[in-house]
Protein backbone atom coordinates (compact mmCIF):
# COMPACT_ATOMS: atom_id res chain seq x y z
CA UNK A 1 0.00 0.00 0.00
CA UNK A 2 1.40 3.39 -1.06
CA UNK A 3 1.51 5.62 2.03
CA UNK A 4 1.86 8.78 -0.08
CA UNK A 5 -1.80 8.31 -1.10
CA UNK A 6 -3.05 8.31 2.51
CA UNK A 7 -4.56 11.83 2.19
CA UNK A 8 -6.89 10.45 -0.49
CA UNK A 9 -7.83 7.42 1.61
CA UNK A 10 -8.53 9.66 4.59
CA UNK A 11 -10.90 11.85 2.59
CA UNK A 12 -12.72 8.89 1.05
CA UNK A 13 -13.17 7.31 4.50
CA UNK A 14 -15.36 4.17 4.17
CA UNK A 15 -15.12 4.26 0.36
CA UNK A 16 -11.39 3.51 0.51
CA UNK A 17 -11.76 -0.24 1.19
CA UNK A 18 -14.16 -0.53 -1.74
CA UNK A 19 -11.53 0.95 -4.05
CA UNK A 20 -8.92 -1.41 -2.60
CA UNK A 21 -11.19 -4.36 -3.42
CA UNK A 22 -11.47 -3.10 -6.97
CA UNK A 23 -7.69 -2.88 -7.27
CA UNK A 24 -7.45 -6.50 -6.07
CA UNK A 25 -9.90 -7.54 -8.77
CA UNK A 26 -7.80 -5.78 -11.41
CA UNK A 27 -4.67 -7.55 -10.13
CA UNK A 28 -6.37 -10.87 -10.86
CA UNK A 29 -7.82 -9.83 -14.22
CA UNK A 30 -6.46 -6.71 -15.97
CA UNK A 31 -9.62 -6.46 -18.08
CA UNK A 32 -11.52 -5.45 -14.93
CA UNK A 33 -9.84 -2.03 -15.00
CA UNK A 34 -11.81 -1.00 -18.09
CA UNK A 35 -14.99 -2.12 -16.30
CA UNK A 36 -14.46 -0.63 -12.82
CA UNK A 37 -12.93 2.72 -13.82
CA UNK A 38 -15.98 4.08 -15.72
CA UNK A 39 -18.26 3.12 -12.79
CA UNK A 40 -16.51 5.37 -10.25
CA UNK A 41 -18.67 8.53 -10.75
CA UNK A 42 -21.73 6.40 -9.94
CA UNK A 43 -20.32 4.12 -7.23
CA UNK A 44 -18.26 6.76 -5.42
CA UNK A 45 -20.09 9.96 -6.49
CA UNK A 46 -18.87 13.25 -7.94
CA UNK A 47 -19.18 15.11 -4.65
CA UNK A 48 -16.34 17.52 -3.72
CA UNK A 49 -13.46 15.79 -1.95
CA UNK A 50 -12.10 18.70 0.11
CA UNK A 51 -9.06 18.66 2.34
CA UNK A 52 -7.01 21.66 1.14
CA UNK A 53 -3.33 21.44 0.15
CA UNK A 54 -1.77 18.00 0.63
CA UNK A 55 1.18 15.99 -0.62
CA UNK A 56 -0.21 13.17 -2.73
CA UNK A 57 1.95 10.68 -4.60
CA UNK A 58 4.89 13.08 -4.74
CA UNK A 59 2.79 16.06 -5.89
CA UNK A 60 1.47 19.07 -4.02
CA UNK A 61 -2.26 19.07 -4.70
CA UNK A 62 -5.22 21.22 -3.70
CA UNK A 63 -7.81 18.59 -2.84
CA UNK A 64 -10.50 21.27 -2.71
CA UNK A 65 -10.40 21.08 -6.52
CA UNK A 66 -10.86 17.29 -6.55
CA UNK A 67 -14.01 15.16 -6.52
CA UNK A 68 -14.45 11.86 -4.71
CA UNK A 69 -14.44 9.98 -8.01
CA UNK A 70 -11.09 11.63 -8.89
CA UNK A 71 -9.54 10.41 -5.64
CA UNK A 72 -10.98 6.92 -6.13
CA UNK A 73 -9.62 6.86 -9.69
CA UNK A 74 -6.13 7.82 -8.51
CA UNK A 75 -6.20 5.11 -5.84
CA UNK A 76 -7.49 2.48 -8.25
CA UNK A 77 -4.84 3.25 -10.86
CA UNK A 78 -2.00 3.47 -8.35
CA UNK A 79 -2.86 0.35 -6.35
CA UNK A 80 -3.53 -1.75 -9.45
CA UNK A 81 -0.24 -0.46 -10.95
CA UNK A 82 -1.86 0.57 -14.22
CA UNK A 83 0.54 0.43 -17.16
CA UNK A 84 1.13 3.19 -19.71
CA UNK A 85 -0.82 1.22 -22.30
CA UNK A 86 -3.78 0.88 -19.92
CA UNK A 87 -3.77 4.59 -19.12
CA UNK A 88 -3.77 5.52 -22.79
CA UNK A 89 -6.53 3.01 -23.51
CA UNK A 90 -8.72 4.43 -20.72
CA UNK A 91 -8.31 7.90 -22.21
CA UNK A 92 -8.95 6.80 -25.77
CA UNK A 93 -12.20 5.01 -24.89
CA UNK A 94 -13.37 7.21 -22.02
CA UNK A 95 -16.12 9.82 -22.03
CA UNK A 96 -15.64 13.40 -20.80
CA UNK A 97 -15.96 12.48 -17.11
CA UNK A 98 -13.68 9.44 -17.35
CA UNK A 99 -11.00 11.46 -19.11
CA UNK A 100 -11.23 14.19 -16.46
CA UNK A 101 -10.75 11.59 -13.69
CA UNK A 102 -7.75 10.10 -15.48
CA UNK A 103 -6.09 13.48 -16.12
CA UNK A 104 -6.51 14.62 -12.52
CA UNK A 105 -5.11 11.29 -11.32
CA UNK A 106 -1.84 11.98 -13.15
CA UNK A 107 -0.71 14.21 -10.27
CA UNK A 108 -0.81 11.20 -7.91
CA UNK A 109 0.86 8.73 -10.30
CA UNK A 110 4.52 8.27 -11.27
CA UNK A 111 5.72 10.44 -14.18
CA UNK A 112 6.05 8.28 -17.33
CA UNK A 113 5.90 8.73 -21.09
CA UNK A 114 2.14 8.18 -20.78
CA UNK A 115 1.99 11.37 -18.69
CA UNK A 116 3.57 13.30 -21.54
CA UNK A 117 1.30 11.65 -24.13
CA UNK A 118 -1.84 12.54 -22.16
CA UNK A 119 -0.69 16.14 -21.68
CA UNK A 120 -0.20 16.35 -25.43
CA UNK A 121 -3.81 15.23 -25.87
CA UNK A 122 -4.93 18.00 -23.50
CA UNK A 123 -2.90 20.50 -25.50
CA UNK A 124 -4.98 19.67 -28.58
CA UNK A 125 -8.35 20.26 -26.93
CA UNK A 126 -10.27 23.33 -25.83
CA UNK A 127 -12.17 21.35 -23.19
CA UNK A 128 -11.79 23.49 -20.06
CA UNK A 129 -12.67 20.57 -17.77
CA UNK A 130 -9.75 18.53 -19.12
CA UNK A 131 -7.28 21.41 -19.05
CA UNK A 132 -8.18 22.13 -15.43
CA UNK A 133 -7.86 18.46 -14.50
CA UNK A 134 -4.39 18.15 -16.05
CA UNK A 135 -2.79 21.52 -15.26
CA UNK A 136 -4.57 23.09 -12.32
CA UNK A 137 -4.54 22.56 -8.56
CA UNK A 138 -1.23 20.66 -8.54
CA UNK A 139 2.46 21.00 -9.46
CA UNK A 140 2.26 18.29 -12.13
CA UNK A 141 3.74 20.50 -14.87
CA UNK A 142 6.78 21.31 -12.74
CA UNK A 143 7.32 17.61 -11.96
CA UNK A 144 7.07 16.79 -15.68
CA UNK A 145 9.62 19.50 -16.45
CA UNK A 146 12.05 18.08 -13.88
CA UNK A 147 11.52 14.55 -15.22
CA UNK A 148 12.74 15.62 -18.67
CA UNK A 149 10.29 13.48 -20.64
CA UNK A 150 11.41 12.91 -24.25
CA UNK A 151 7.86 13.44 -25.55
CA UNK A 152 7.05 16.55 -23.51
CA UNK A 153 9.80 19.17 -23.44
CA UNK A 154 9.86 22.97 -23.19
CA UNK A 155 8.03 23.63 -26.52
CA UNK A 156 5.15 21.37 -25.50
CA UNK A 157 5.09 22.88 -22.01
CA UNK A 158 4.92 26.39 -23.48
CA UNK A 159 2.04 25.49 -25.78
CA UNK A 160 0.12 23.99 -22.87
CA UNK A 161 0.63 27.12 -20.75
CA UNK A 162 -0.43 29.21 -23.74
CA UNK A 163 -3.65 27.15 -23.79
CA UNK A 164 -4.12 28.01 -20.09
CA UNK A 165 -3.84 31.69 -21.04
CA UNK A 166 -6.10 31.27 -24.09
CA UNK A 167 -8.85 29.74 -21.94
CA UNK A 168 -8.29 32.42 -19.25
CA UNK A 169 -7.59 30.08 -16.34
CA UNK A 170 -5.96 31.67 -13.24
CA UNK A 171 -2.20 31.14 -13.15
CA UNK A 172 -2.37 30.71 -9.37
CA UNK A 173 -3.97 27.31 -9.95
CA UNK A 174 -0.84 26.10 -11.78
CA UNK A 175 1.39 25.50 -8.77
CA UNK A 176 5.00 26.79 -8.91
CA UNK A 177 4.28 28.30 -12.33
CA UNK A 178 7.07 30.89 -11.88
CA UNK A 179 9.65 28.15 -12.51
CA UNK A 180 8.07 27.48 -15.91
CA UNK A 181 8.73 31.00 -17.26
CA UNK A 182 11.14 31.27 -20.18
CA UNK A 183 12.02 33.55 -23.08
CA UNK A 184 9.97 31.77 -25.73
CA UNK A 185 6.87 31.58 -23.53
CA UNK A 186 7.23 35.31 -22.88
CA UNK A 187 7.17 35.99 -26.62
CA UNK A 188 4.20 33.69 -27.19
CA UNK A 189 2.21 35.42 -24.45
CA UNK A 190 3.04 38.86 -25.83
CA UNK A 191 1.87 37.76 -29.28
CA UNK A 192 -1.37 36.47 -27.78
CA UNK A 193 -1.85 39.74 -25.89
CA UNK A 194 -1.25 41.74 -29.07
CA UNK A 195 -3.83 39.69 -30.97
CA UNK A 196 -6.35 40.09 -28.16
CA UNK A 197 -5.84 43.85 -28.01
CA UNK A 198 -6.12 44.18 -31.80
CA UNK A 199 -9.42 42.28 -31.69
CA UNK A 200 -10.72 44.38 -28.79
CA UNK A 201 -10.77 41.38 -26.47
CA UNK A 202 -9.46 41.31 -22.88
CA UNK A 203 -5.86 40.21 -22.31
CA UNK A 204 -5.22 37.27 -19.99
CA UNK A 205 -5.13 38.65 -16.45
CA UNK A 206 -1.88 36.86 -15.53
CA UNK A 207 0.17 37.75 -18.62
CA UNK A 208 2.47 40.15 -16.74
CA UNK A 209 3.13 37.62 -13.98
CA UNK A 210 4.90 35.27 -16.39
CA UNK A 211 6.49 38.00 -18.51
CA UNK A 212 8.09 39.59 -15.45
CA UNK A 213 9.79 36.31 -14.55
CA UNK A 214 11.25 35.55 -17.98
CA UNK A 215 15.07 35.69 -18.35
CA UNK A 216 16.72 39.00 -19.26
CA UNK A 217 20.07 39.77 -20.84
CA UNK A 218 22.75 40.46 -18.26
CA UNK A 219 23.87 43.82 -16.92
CA UNK A 220 27.54 44.87 -17.05
CA UNK A 221 29.49 43.00 -14.38
CA UNK A 222 26.38 41.66 -12.69
CA UNK A 223 24.26 38.53 -13.10
CA UNK A 224 20.79 38.43 -14.63
CA UNK A 225 18.52 41.19 -13.41
CA UNK A 226 15.49 38.94 -13.77
CA UNK A 227 12.71 41.34 -12.78
CA UNK A 228 12.13 42.90 -16.22
CA UNK A 229 10.30 41.18 -19.06
CA UNK A 230 12.46 39.77 -21.85
CA UNK A 231 12.83 42.01 -24.94
CA UNK A 232 10.83 41.38 -28.07
CA UNK A 233 12.25 39.51 -31.11
CA UNK A 234 14.94 41.40 -33.07
CA UNK A 235 15.93 43.33 -29.96
CA UNK A 236 17.82 40.59 -28.12
CA UNK A 237 21.29 41.39 -29.40
CA UNK A 238 20.85 45.15 -29.30
CA UNK A 239 19.59 45.92 -25.81
CA UNK A 240 21.66 45.60 -22.68
CA UNK A 241 24.55 43.88 -24.41
CA UNK A 242 24.88 46.83 -26.79
CA UNK A 243 25.24 49.25 -23.91
CA UNK A 244 27.06 47.22 -21.32
CA UNK A 245 29.12 44.64 -23.18
CA UNK A 246 30.61 46.49 -26.12
CA UNK A 247 28.23 45.14 -28.78
CA UNK A 248 29.41 46.29 -32.20
CA UNK A 249 26.68 48.78 -32.96
CA UNK A 250 26.93 52.14 -34.68
CA UNK A 251 29.35 54.37 -32.78
CA UNK A 252 27.66 57.59 -31.71
CA UNK A 253 30.81 59.66 -32.17
CA UNK A 254 31.32 58.53 -35.79
CA UNK A 255 28.07 60.17 -36.81
CA UNK A 256 28.68 63.29 -34.71
CA UNK A 257 25.55 62.56 -32.70
CA UNK A 258 27.34 62.87 -29.36
CA UNK A 259 30.44 64.40 -27.91
CA UNK A 260 33.70 62.63 -28.75
CA UNK A 261 34.37 62.23 -25.04
CA UNK A 262 31.16 60.28 -24.46
CA UNK A 263 31.87 57.08 -22.58
CA UNK A 264 32.00 53.90 -24.67
CA UNK A 265 29.54 52.19 -22.38
CA UNK A 266 26.95 54.84 -23.26
CA UNK A 267 27.01 54.54 -27.03
CA UNK A 268 24.03 53.08 -28.82
CA UNK A 269 22.68 54.68 -31.98
CA UNK A 270 20.56 52.14 -33.82
CA UNK A 271 17.41 53.58 -35.31
CA UNK A 272 15.82 50.22 -35.97
CA UNK A 273 16.02 48.83 -32.43
CA UNK A 274 14.50 49.44 -29.03
CA UNK A 275 16.65 51.89 -27.07
CA UNK A 276 18.13 51.16 -23.65
CA UNK A 277 17.98 53.86 -21.01
CA UNK A 278 19.68 53.93 -17.62
CA UNK A 279 17.73 53.38 -14.44
CA UNK A 280 20.58 54.19 -12.03
CA UNK A 281 23.54 56.54 -11.86
CA UNK A 282 24.17 59.47 -14.23
CA UNK A 283 23.24 58.82 -17.85
CA UNK A 284 23.09 60.59 -21.18
CA UNK A 285 20.55 63.26 -22.02
CA UNK A 286 20.33 64.55 -25.59
CA UNK A 287 23.39 62.38 -26.28
CA UNK A 288 25.63 64.36 -23.88
CA UNK A 289 26.97 63.33 -20.48
CA UNK A 290 25.27 64.85 -17.46
CA UNK A 291 28.29 64.74 -15.20
CA UNK A 292 31.63 63.22 -14.44
CA UNK A 293 30.36 60.18 -12.56
CA UNK A 294 30.56 56.82 -14.29
CA UNK A 295 27.33 55.41 -15.67
CA UNK A 296 25.49 52.99 -13.42
CA UNK A 297 23.85 49.70 -14.36
CA UNK A 298 21.77 49.78 -17.51
CA UNK A 299 18.33 48.20 -17.43
CA UNK A 300 16.49 47.14 -20.59
CA UNK A 301 13.22 48.99 -21.14
CA UNK A 302 10.75 47.68 -23.70
CA UNK A 303 9.19 50.79 -25.19
CA UNK A 304 5.47 50.79 -25.88
CA UNK A 305 4.40 49.87 -29.39
CA UNK A 306 3.06 53.34 -30.22
CA UNK A 307 6.24 55.24 -29.36
CA UNK A 308 7.89 54.56 -32.72
CA UNK A 309 7.13 52.52 -35.81
CA UNK A 310 10.15 50.30 -35.28
CA UNK A 311 8.87 49.09 -31.89
CA UNK A 312 6.03 46.61 -32.27
CA UNK A 313 3.99 44.24 -30.12
CA UNK A 314 5.57 45.34 -26.84
CA UNK A 315 3.31 44.84 -23.86
CA UNK A 316 4.56 46.50 -20.70
CA UNK A 317 7.04 49.02 -19.33
CA UNK A 318 8.77 48.29 -16.05
CA UNK A 319 11.82 49.87 -14.45
CA UNK A 320 13.49 47.98 -11.61
CA UNK A 321 16.37 49.33 -9.54
CA UNK A 322 17.37 46.44 -7.27
CA UNK A 323 14.03 45.79 -5.54
CA UNK A 324 12.52 49.23 -6.15
CA UNK A 325 10.10 50.11 -8.94
CA UNK A 326 10.59 53.49 -10.56
CA UNK A 327 8.86 55.85 -12.98
CA UNK A 328 10.15 56.91 -16.40
CA UNK A 329 11.42 60.48 -16.17
CA UNK A 330 13.04 60.77 -19.59
CA UNK A 331 13.22 58.65 -22.74
CA UNK A 332 15.77 59.52 -25.42
CA UNK A 333 14.59 58.10 -28.76
CA UNK A 334 17.74 59.29 -30.57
Amino acid sequence: MNASLDPLRARLQDLGPRVAEGAAQVAKDRRELAVLFPQLPRTVSKAPLGGGIANVGGSRCDLDGWRKCDAAAALLLAESKATDAELLDLYAHGDLEERAMLLRSLAALPITTATGALLLEVQRTNMVLHLEAACCDSDLLVRVKKAGLPNFGKPEQNRLLLKVAFLDLPLSRVFDSASLANEELSRMLQDLATEREAAGRPVWRDTDRLLARAPLVSAHGVGDIGQVAHPRPRDDGHLLRAVARGHRGQEACCKRQAELAQARLERLVQRRHTIVIEATGHGAEDRHLLGALAPGLAVALNLLGHVAQCVQRTLAVELVDRHELGKVQHVDLL
